[in-house]
């Protein structure tokens, strides 16, 4: 198993696929004032209450 690989299994991450060329990416949401993984679909980190959640696709 490559790092990303384990990466991607322990944050609990989301999978999007590109309409135009088909590719599946990963999607991981993360909290920015404390760095928590969160889930895609909430508003607010449910750790430090703040409302910034960057959407990263790799």
């Amino acid at each position: 198993m490559t790092l990303v690989e384990r990466l991607v299994a322990y944050v609990g991450v989301d999978t999007a696929t590109c309409d135009r060329c088909g590719e599946t990416t990963t999607v991981v949401h993360e909290c920015r004032r404390c760095g928590a993984s969160v889930e895609g679909h909430v508003a607010e980190c449910p750790h430090c209450a703040s409302g910034r959640i960057s959407r990263y696709e790799m």
